[in-house]
């Protein structure tokens, strides 16, 4: 007989895939509303509000001093889209392939 976990290795290889298992499952729930909300309309109203707020903020040195008020929990900013897209691709596409 040929085995590919060894003998006495099959605990650790459940704990091993157990852990991955709720690994994969942690990293799809933080990362699920956070990607799909990039292209809500949540999204497009904060960075309106934003370039609103920039506008009629006061004129000294606003930009050094500028941060984005985020109106909404897990809705990104545009600097924070590209990671989460690459992120969300990385997690969700292989799990979504995987059912």
């Amino acid at each position: 007989h040929i085995f590919i976990v060894g003998y006495f290795n099959y605990r650790y290889f459940m704990t091993y895939l157990t852990y991955s298992l709720f690994g994969n499952f942690y990293g799809l729930k933080l990362l699920t509303e956070p990607f799909y909300s990039i292209s809500s309309s949540r999204y497009l109203q904060q960075m309106r509000y934003n370039v609103m707020h920039r506008i009629n903020s006061s004129f000294i040195d606003i930009e050094a001093n500028y941060k984005p008020i985020r109106l909404y929990p897990m809705v990104p900013f545009p600097d924070e889209k590209l990671p989460i897209q690459v992120l969300g691709k990385k997690f969700l596409l292989p799990f979504l392939h995987g059912l």
